[in-house]
């Protein structure tokens, strides 16, 4: 089944004429990874890594990364995405509630409607002059608008579009950029926090997968590269799910937490006014 989900992925790839390197200066994501992506292969990494690049890859193609998600855990259930989705709301097949939804209809007899109005005159020899002008102006107009979108949705079009790949010092550098723009963003939101806000830093030493619940009300995930850091501010607590967690430092309103992590490790943690708190299972969030 995971080789629906990769066939779906490449043909929007292809859709969207990107290469697989273009694809991976895009995402920053190895294009080995890509590569086994599109094989149908998704187990070359825990399966925190796989699905969080899998939603990446979404993104950068135009598709849904909730429904392609959806699907990946489908498969992984070995159900069909199609008869998961497809179930009514007492869980019975779809196939018995449309016998219940079709009834049969009793023949009505066929109604005719007849026109009692005269039909417009159509030949503009039999208007006189002033409505001769309206319709020949109509019909200019018309032909105007015809051709102009003959013009924007075929000929326009028919030009092959080329995205120029871009050197990798250049990714590397705007992607800098911009989290220096993040940083400084974040930085000025903080300001507007009150002194008894938790604020978070999250630091990356390398490539880390973060997923972070914030008091209990908003959640959130995504990948941190290496060098770069993200601030967070909550009122009373955080609940973080960390890959790559040797990869990763944590401050709490500047002062370090010591956290300890192992590379390629997933850890577990909560985060509160009284400091730091390792868990054993992953934190889950549940919408009210």
């Amino acid at each position: 089944m995971f080789e629906q989900l990769a066939e779906e992925l490449k043909q929007a790839r292809i859709n969207c004429n990107l290469s697989l390197q273009q694809l991976s200066n895009v995402t920053r994501i190895d294009i080995k990874f890509l590569e086994a992506m599109e094989n149908g292969d998704f187990s070359f990494l825990p399966e925190l890594y796989v699905k969080a690049f899998t939603k990446q890859y979404a993104k950068a193609v135009n598709l849904d990364e909730n429904i392609i998600i959806k699907k990946y855990d489908s498969f992984k259930k070995g159900i069909p995405y199609e008869e998961e989705s497809q179930r009514t709301e007492n869980n019975r097949p779809i196939e018995l509630a449309r016998e219940e939804k079709v009834k049969p209809q009793s023949e009505q007899p066929s109604t005719h409607m007849y026109n009692a109005v005269r039909s417009p005159i159509t030949n503009p020899s039999d208007l006189p002059n002033s409505k001769k002008r309206i319709v020949l102006s109509s019909i200019l107009v018309a032909a105007i608008a015809a051709f102009a979108i003959i013009y924007f949705f075929f000929l326009r079009q028919s030009s092959e579009i080329i995205i120029p790949e871009k050197p990798i010092e250049q990714v590397i550098k705007e992607n800098k950029q911009r989290y220096i723009a993040n940083e400084k963003a974040d930085s000025l939101a903080n300001k507007s926090v009150s002194s008894d806000s938790l604020n978070l830093t999250i630091v990356s030493k390398d490539t880390s997968w973060i997923k972070i619940i914030v008091d209990d009300k908003k959640v959130d995930d995504f990948i941190l590269f290496p060098h770069s850091q993200k601030d967070i501010v909550a009122g009373n607590n955080f609940k973080i799910t960390i890959g790559n967690s040797g990869g990763i430092e944590l401050d709490l309103n500047n002062k370090s937490l010591n956290f300890e992590g192992k590379e390629g490790k997933v850890k577990y943690v909560s985060i509160n006014k009284g400091g730091l708190k390792y868990l054993s299972n992953p934190p889950v969030f549940v919408k009210e």
